[in-house]
Formats: C-alpha cells, sequence, structure tokens
C-alpha cells in the first residue's frame, strides 16, 4: 500500500478545507443567535471559506511557495 504524501497540493488543499469548514461552523453555532442568519446561509459560507482557503493552498504549493 502506498504512503499519502502530504506535501503534495491537493492532500494539503483537502486538510485545509477541512479545518476550515469545521472552523467556520463552530464559530456559526456558537454565534447563531448573535448573527441570525439561517442554514441555507451558514452552509454556503462555510463551503465558499473552505473552498477558497483550499483553492489558495493548492495553488501556492503548486507554484512552489511550500515546499
Amino acid at each position: 500500500m502506498e504512503r499519502i504524501n502530504f506535501n503534495s497540493g491537493i492532500v494539503r488543499a483537502v486538510i485545509t478545507f477541512i479545518i476550515v469548514s469545521l472552523t467556520l461552523m463552530l464559530l456559526f453555532w456558537l454565534l447563531e443567535r448573535a448573527l441570525n442568519i439561517n442554514f441555507f446561509a451558514q452552509t454556503l459560507l462555510v463551503l465558499i471559506g473552505g473552498g477558497w482557503s483550499a483553492y489558495y493552498i493548492w495553488k501556492k504549493t503548486e507554484m512552489g511557495y511550500y515546499k
């Protein structure tokens, strides 16, 4: 069985997506009453935030910023 290469861009992007999405979900859960936004908007913001950060990390890795 082949080992996972944690230095590849896609693996870093997936890990970043998971961490950022969970962080945003926790933030929205803690601020649910104060923000007063519905579940659909929360889900959309989590997906946009996680996706953007994953794309950013993936591009930076492919360009050689992270080694």
